[in-house]
């Protein structure tokens, strides 16, 4: 069963609107005249009441969709592999290897907050256990997608592609494109959001609005990404000898963006990818 990874703005929450279903019953009162010279009865029915069967009710108002993403109150921090994938665990001080990821890296934690629970060759997670549902995430074979969801064949995927798609899509606010080398690799860096203006279509997302970025498949895997409501994110894009690598530091709501990043900053100092 492939793993799909993705950000929490499309990830395991569908909203359904619930509507009301109304049983309507009619009412009639008959005078009958009977032959027995039994006087007819007559059944009145109140007039409010017959109205009130007669007047559909409303469907209830769905409750607004929340702005900001909530985060995970049950991420296991047991470092518990996912099911049927191999993983590093809890991610105490020291030195890891990728055995999986194409192309493989190393990286050093110095600080023991961190667990990585599932590992494909297309994927690596790292996520905070101090601020569920923040995290460095890894991911190798990106495809760029259209709002709607289809892929986008236009998107150059190279580092210098992926940041002139960004910083042209008027679905976010992207700011300054830097050059960056992260553990050998050379490419391009840029701090991204959701423009305020994006229209973008609603689907499953658990927030107001989301818009898919990137996916991949592999024959065993498959992973998407993109990015939702007050969700800000640090993108690098990463030439490799196996194609462009994307890294995503992610602050699920916006508020732990700075906090985020210069912990990132921390560990993608010491990554170092197989050349």
């Amino acid at each position: 069963m492939p793993e799909t990874h993705r950000s929490r703005a499309q990830s395991s929450a569908t909203w359904l609107a619930l509507g009301a279903t109304v049983l309507l019953l009619a009412a009639c009162g008959a005078a009958t005249g009977s032959s027995a010279g039994v006087p007819s009865t007559v059944v009145a029915t109140p007039a409010a009441s017959v109205a009130a069967a007669a007047t559909p009710t409303s469907r209830p108002t769905p409750a607004p969709r929340p702005t900001r993403i909530a985060r995970p109150t049950d991420l296991p921090t047991d470092g518990a592999c996912e099911d049927a994938h191999s993983c590093l665990g809890l991610l105490p001080p020291g030195t890891y290897d990728t055995d999986l990821f194409k192309p493989g890296f190393g990286f050093t934690i110095t600080d023991g907050r961190w667990e990585n629970r599932a590992m494909t060759p297309g994927n690596v997670p790292l996520e905070s256990i101090d601020v569920p549902g923040d995290g460095i995430f890894f991911f190798a074979h990106p495809r760029a997608v259209k709002p709607e969801g289809p892929l986008d064949l236009s998107v150059k995927m190279t580092a210098a592609g992926v940041a002139d798609w960004m910083a042209g899509n008027q679905n976010l606010t992207v700011g300054p494109v830097t050059d960056v080398n992260v553990g050998g690799l050379t490419g391009k860096q840029m701090d991204i959001a959701l423009a305020p203006d994006a229209v973008v279509p609603t689907g499953d997302c658990p927030v107001q609005r989301c818009l898919g970025l990137v996916n991949a498949q592999g024959s065993t895997w498959a992973w998407d990404w993109g990015i939702a409501d007050s969700e800000l994110q640090r993108v690098y894009a990463l030439d490799s000898k196996d194609g462009v690598v994307l890294v995503f530091v992610d602050s699920l709501d916006g508020t732990t963006f700075d906090s985020i990043t210069k912990a990132a900053d921390t560990i993608l100092k010491t990554v170092k990818f197989d050349q």
